[in-house]
């Protein structure tokens, strides 16, 4: 989907797990529900997910509007910084901190320099983009709720296809704890990661464990 691709695949992935874990922590302690209410406590759990999956993805896409705003302010300050620079040196050291990470292994101290130098003086000439949002930024608000939205889909699915509301919550169990594990299996192979499945059981538990924590604090 093209409206997905709006996010960088470290926030689709941290979107789904988020997503995934708050729904298996309504899930995971429903069977109370259930054997109280049965198949309309079956219909209260879904709305239940649902509901709350829309309300965190909406507030999952104004943190990263939000998000946007503060990382196009940080680089105005930089663009500042840059050009109240006292010096080259001083602009290179601001360029330094900002990208070393990014280039530091690759080049020599030599090199790196030479860089930060040619990019420092080429920044000071241009003007900073404004601190607006964008259609690109509306896009990503709304692949994040999206996205949070969609991992109540699987958890719904054994509801409408089998009549007894302990095996269907099994079931949707079964279904979310298998797609944690995929996601970190296929996380990994995307990455090039040499172990893919022990990623995937990392994931897994690391799930679970998030989700134990959510039930135990009372979420």
């Amino acid at each position: 989907m093209s409206l997905v691709r709006s996010l960088d695949p470290a926030t689709r992935l941290a979107e789904l797990v988020f997503g995934l874990v708050m729904t298996l922590s309504f899930t995971l302690t429903a069977s109370v529900l259930l054997r109280e209410e049965g198949h309309a406590g079956a219909r209260e759990l879904m709305l239940a997910i649902f509901g709350c999956n829309l309300a965190w993805g909406v507030i999952d896409g104004g943190l990263f509007l939000l998000g946007q705003i503060v990382e196009r302010g940080r680089k105005r300050r930089l663009w500042i910084a840059l050009r109240n620079a006292r010096d080259e040196r001083e602009a290179e050291a601001l360029l330094s901190d900002e990208l070393d990470d990014l280039v530091g292994r690759g080049l020599e101290p030599a090199e790196r320099a030479s860089l930060y130098r040619s990019l420092g003086q080429k920044l000071r000439t241009l003007e900073p983009a404004p601190i607006r949002l964008t259609r690109e930024d509306w896009r990503g608000a709304l692949a994040s709720c999206w996205l949070v939205f969609f991992t109540g889909i699987p958890a719904a699915l054994p509801f409408f296809v089998l009549s007894d509301p302990f095996v269907a919550l099994r079931t949707s169990n079964a279904l979310l704890l298998l797609l944690l594990f995929f996601l970190g299996e296929r996380s990994a192979r995307s990455l090039g990661f040499p172990h893919p499945l022990r990623s995937g059981f990392t994931f897994l538990g690391f799930g679970a464990l998030l989700v134990g924590v959510a039930i135990a604090l009372g979420g």
